[in-house]
C-alpha cells in the first residue's frame, strides 16, 4: 500500500449463514499468518496489525448483475472476489450508464456475462468447497 503496509489476500470459505465462531476467526487468523511468512519470509516476526474477513459474492460462471434491473434501478454489485479494482470501475461506470454517458469500457461491461443460476444444497456446498480445495491446491505454499 502507499503508506508502506502490505495487504494480502488468501482465504475463502463457504459460509451460508454468514455467521462464524470465535474457533474460526482464529483459524483463519493462523491461515493469514501463514500466508504472511511463507510469501515473505524476508521479514520475519513483523507484527500483524490487522486481519480481517466479511461476505463476499461470488457468482458460478462470474457474471454480474450490472446495468438497469427496473426502470431508474442500476446495479453494480458482485464482484466475484475482485472488490476493490473490479468494484472502483463498475461504480464509475454505473453512474456513467445512469446518466447517459457512453464508452468502449461500459460497452464491454454491459457485454459481460449474467449470473447463472447455482443449483440447489447439498449440490451447491459440495460444488463450492471442491472448486476452494482446488484452488488453494493450486496456489500450493502461497496459501
Amino acid at each position: 500500500m502507499g503508506d508502506g503496509r502490505i495487504c494480502i489476500r488468501n482465504c475463502f470459505t463457504y459460509n451460508p449463514s454468514v455467521s462464524t465462531s470465535e474457533n474460526r476467526l482464529a483459524r483463519v487468523r493462523a491461515i493469514h499468518r501463514r500466508s504472511f511468512e511463507r510469501r515473505f519470509p524476508m521479514l520475519p516476526n513483523v507484527e500483524m496489525e490487522y486481519t480481517w474477513g466479511g461476505a463476499l459474492c461470488l457468482t458460478r460462471n462470474g457474471g454480474t448483475p450490472f446495468g438497469e434491473i427496473a426502470p431508474g434501478v442500476y446495479s453494480a454489485v458482485c464482484q466475484n472476489g475482485l472488490g476493490l479494482t473490479r468494484g472502483t470501475i463498475s461504480g464509475k461506470l454505473i453512474a456513467e450508464y445512469a446518466l447517459g454517458i457512453e464508452s468502449e469500457l461500459l460497452d464491454i461491461m454491459l457485454e459481460q456475462p449474467k449470473p447463472q443460476s447455482n443449483p440447489p444444497e447439498p449440490l451447491l456446498g459440495i460444488g463450492v468447497r471442491s472448486t476452494l480445495a482446488w484452488k488453494e491446491w493450486q496456489a500450493g505454499t502461497e496459501l
